[in-house]
């Protein structure tokens, strides 16, 4: 019977019906390609119950067949096994964290198809999670997006991609603080304490609290003129208070402005604005 192992390399093995120890045995292995005629030719012959083959064309398919021989007795071919011959596929590409509605339902892993992937499509995607006691397969899947379950940690994912001929080629890494979302945020425009006063050049933002996670939350503020779609941080750090001055404006200009929230220990990759407010 001819077995196939390791498919990526096309490292073939066979096996045989034990027999008496002192009767030796060796084996014929043929190989046919099916876009050149499909002419079985002998690839090897010797005693070994494997070979791998190399050279071969990638995302092409070869037919194999397998026999033994012992003294004067030969034994017909195995049943035909089919592979097409790949190479190791690179990294899913633009692994990133995402969320279908800002404010609500948890992160989720998104990422593109690898550049490469060895000559054959992608069957599926394999995610794994590194954890203090090892790596851990979280799921197999035929999308491009994953949610794992909501864990306020700092967290390693890894995403390989499995074709025809291999498994898992290369992987794809990101690390990142995940955690359920603060929630959204309510912008308003504020005032200041009772008898201070605004130049025309200020404005106050105020907003409601969020709940916070177990190191508390910030929060990021951005505005921009209108005319303009670059968006500005409008102080030089996350700040941990829900209201903020805003200086430097232009009188009787006009102005957009968003708020987001992030809890503390977050890393800058897992922060999204929200839709302006």
């Amino acid at each position: 019977e001819l077995l196939e192992s390791e498919r990526f390399s096309l490292l073939l093995r066979w096996s045989i019906e034990k027999l008496p120890s002192d009767l030796q045995i060796s084996f014929e292995l043929e190989m046919a390609d099916p876009s050149d005629g499909g002419r079985f030719l002998q690839i090897y012959s010797g005693a070994a119950n494997d070979r791998l083959i190399s050279h071969l064309a990638c995302g092409s398919d070869y037919l194999f067949r397998v026999r033994a021989l012992a003294t004067a007795h030969v034994s017909n071919f195995s049943k035909v096994l089919r592979l097409r011959a790949c190479g190791p596929s690179s990294p899913p590409a633009g692994l990133h964290i995402c969320r279908e509605s800002f404010g609500e339902g948890p992160l989720s892993l998104a990422w593109d198809p690898p550049k490469e992937a060895g000559g054959c499509p992608v069957a599926e995607y394999v995610v794994f999670e590194d954890t203090p006691s090892g790596r851990r397969q979280l799921a197999t899947t035929t999308e491009r997006k994953f949610t794992p379950e909501p864990q306020a940690s700092m967290r390693k994912f890894r995403i390989c991609a499995g074709t025809a001929q291999e498994s898992c080629g290369e992987e794809a890494a990101l690390n990142a603080f995940w955690a359920l979302p603060p929630g959204p945020v309510q912008l308003s425009q504020g005032s200041l304490i009772p008898g201070a006063e605004l130049l025309s050049t200020e404005a106050v933002l105020t907003w409601g609290p969020v709940p916070a996670g177990p190191d508390g939350v910030y929060y990021m503020v951005q505005g921009h003129p209108q005319g303009s779609e670059v968006f500005a941080d409008v102080t030089a750090a996350p700040i941990r208070g829900t209201s903020v001055l805003v200086r430097g404006l232009h009188p009787r200009a006009r102005y957009q402005f968003r708020v987001a929230a992030l809890h503390a220990a977050a890393a800058p990759g897992a922060v999204q604005m929200p839709p302006v407010g």
